[in-house]
Order: structure tokens, then sequence, then C-alpha cells
């Protein structure tokens, strides 16, 4: 996954020792919010006992479980399992036996042993957008090297190559939303690990490790470019001051999750906006954000992650699910002084400084469509993966 190198068993993940062969279950020390718990994951999930496929897309990690017909995202910090769908053919019948799993640029493919078939499916799903049959009686394992498919087929102990497959060409979205919207990210994905349960006592909180809801989001730019003020010139590079901001908001009802938040980001110069959640967001929700002071300094194509952690509400009270939006949004250093809206320059580095321009924000899930009502839904103790792209 450009980083380590991975196996799986029918029913666990293990990282491999490149020089020693050793194998040991897998966890992710880079996830630093949850590495305090000390927990290593064990098994994939008590569900789980036919895993035969794999593959990495920037910092996720996606299986097929072949007796369930299954897709599932794995959680990086734990390496558990979480149900993503039912694999479909493009008429919506199931994917029988789904054998082996690799990305093709940023579209991910399935083989299945029944029929003998390649598909290439919606990560955020698991039903096929197209399909290919394959000249091979059972195939266990497939794999792109950037130019090639290849399969292993069992009966024949032997490597094929699968001709007519081709990475998509990434593209910039439609010039008419490029100029309109240069800030917003072409690509990427939230994840909420569904966490539901807090610790009863201090003790409970030392002993049982760290029972914090956790949530992340991979995202990416095909060609940013900033407003404010002269975002990329020298006066940015000398002082945050005059240099774009860029805000990841994630929105959940107000309640739901404690204001007791942390966030984690690989942003250039990125900053936590949780000591701010919730001061201006309404009466009924709440914003947990990650960003970055300075927005022009976000690389084109490169992979950004970001991850929030906070306390689940425990009150008899609290909802068992919450609405959830994410936002992108492009803001400016400055300290605005009502009514006139004065703008000064802030004397420190500080979250409350940053303040959005309201015509460059929107809505990245789930995507502006038929009135701004809708939105996805988490509900406790059920894992949560949605992905957004734009070409």
């Amino acid at each position: 996954d450009g980083k380590y190198l991975l196996m799986l068993t029918p029913s666990t993940l293990y990282v491999l020792n490149r020089t020693t062969g050793r194998a040991t279950r897998f966890a992710d020390n880079d996830l630093r919010i949850l590495r305090s718990s000390g927990t290593v994951p064990n098994t994939l999930g008590t569900n789980i006992y036919s895993a035969s496929g794999l593959a990495a897309h920037d910092r996720r990690l996606f299986m097929v479980d072949s007796s369930r017909d299954s897709l599932y995202v794995l959680d990086r910090s734990r390496g558990t399992a979480s149900l993503i769908g039912n694999l479909k053919t493009e008429s919506e019948a199931r994917i029988n036996n789904p054998s082996g799993l690799t990305m093709v640029g940023s579209d991910l493919y399935v083989s299945s042993t029944n029929p003998n078939a390649l598909y290439k499916v919606d990560r955020s799903s698991g039903k096929a957008t197209s399909s290919k049959a394959i000249s091979l009686d059972t195939v266990t394992g497939i794999a792109w090297d950037g130019s090639k498919m290849y399969a292993i087929d069992d009966a024949t102990d032997a490597l094929y190559t699968i001709p007519g497959i081709r990475a998509a060409v990434t593209t910039t979205h439609p010039a008419n939303d490029q100029d309109r919207y240069p800030y917003l990210p072409d690509l990427g994905d939230l994840y909420y690990n569904g966490d539901s349960t807090y610790p009863v006592s201090f003790f409970d909180r030392i002993t049982s490790g760290n029972r914090r809801a956790f949530v992340d989001s991979v995202l990416q730019w095909n060609n940013p470019g900033w407003e404010y003020p002269d975002s990329q010139g020298s006066d940015c590079r000398r002082s945050i001051v005059y240099c774009s901001t860029y805000e990841h908001d994630l929105e959940i009802e107000i309640g739901w999750g404690s204001a007791s938040c942390m966030t984690w980001s690989t942003l250039p110069q990125w900053y936590d906006d949780c000591p701010t959640a919730g001061i201006s967001d309404g009466a009924s929700k709440v914003i947990l954000s990650f960003g970055t002071f300075k927005a022009p300094d976000i690389a084109h194509g490169k992979v950004y992650y970001g991850s929030w952690s906070f306390i689940p509400a425990r009150a008899a009270s609290t909802p068992t699910s919450t609405s959830v939006r994410l936002y992108g949004q492009e803001g400016e250093y400055t300290l605005r002084i009502p009514p006139t809206q004065v703008r000064l320059p802030c004397r420190v580095k500080t979250v409350a400084c940053i303040g959005g321009i309201p015509r460059h924000q929107i809505r990245l899930l789930p995507p502006p469509a038929n009135g701004e009502s809708a939105s996805l839904r988490w509900t406790r103790g059920s894992s949560f993966y949605a992905s957004f792209e734009r070409r």
C-alpha cells in the first residue's frame, strides 16, 4: 500500500517483514489518536472467514469475502472489517465467489469464479459498473502493475495477462466547476468506525483503551487554485495572513458527540478546529473541522489525510443515529470586526482567526442534489464508508 507489504489469511490481516518474511498482525501505528489504546487486532472480525482479495487505495484497504460475496473496508487502526455491501452486477444480480481484488488507477476491480469474470465495482457500494468475461477456469488472484492486468489460474497453476483493461484518465472537473470551485478537492472519502461505547469510570478508561469514535477522510486536488488575496505570492510565502486557507468540515447533530474532539492531518501547516466547534454552528448541529493555514502549499495530485476523534455522548436521551454532511471551504486568515466587518491581521497563529468565504463552500458528501435537506446518516455501532469523486 506504499508503506506495508500486506497479506490476508482467511480471517486475519498481517504485515510482512520484507527481509525476514515474518508476519505480524496488522495495526497502523501512524494513526496517532488511536495508537495510545495499545490494542492489537487479532482477526478481521467474527463474521469473516473466507477473505480472498486485498487492495489498497490511498489510505484505504479493501477486501472481498468469497463466502459472503461482499466488499469490505478495513479499519487501519484495528484491522477489523466493515461491510460496504454485497457485490452485484450491473443488473443487480449477485457476483458469486469473488476471488481477487486490485486497484487500476482509482478504479476497483474484482474477479469471480462463478462465472469467471472481471468486474469494475463502485468503491462505496460494491455494485459493478462494467464487466468482462475471462477465459480461465479458476481465477484466484488479480494484480495491476500500472500497464497490464495479471491473473493466477488455480486450475492450471499458471500466470496470465487479461487484455483490454485500461486505467481511467483522471481529469480535472468540468471547466465551469473548475472556474467556480478551484479550491474543492476532486476526490476523497469518509469513514466512521461505528464506535458507540465509552468507559463508565476513569479506571475503565485506563484499562479498556481509547473508546473514542474515530472518523477519517482522504482527499486530493487535481488542479488547486486559491483566491484570497495574493495567495501564492511572496507575501503568502512570508506570512499566513496573506494566504488562502482550506477547511474540511464534518457536520453532525449536536449532542450526538461530545465537544471532546481532536483532529490530525497531513495537510500543510494543518490546524485542529475542534476548539471552536459549535460556537456559531446553530442550535441543532456541530461542525468538527481540520484545515490548513496555507492552502497554496497544497500540492497538485498529492493525497492528503485527516482524522477526527471524539467521545460519543452516553446520556439515555442520546439519539441512536445522526445526520452527517461533509463540506469543503476556502477561507482567509483575518479577524473580522462587526458591524462593518473591518478586517484586521491576527497577531498570533490561531484557528480563531480562520474565516470562511461563503461563496467558496460546497458540500462534498452527500453531493449537492435535490435540495439542501439531503444528508447521510450514521448509526451507533455500525461503521460507515462513502466516497466522492469529480471528473
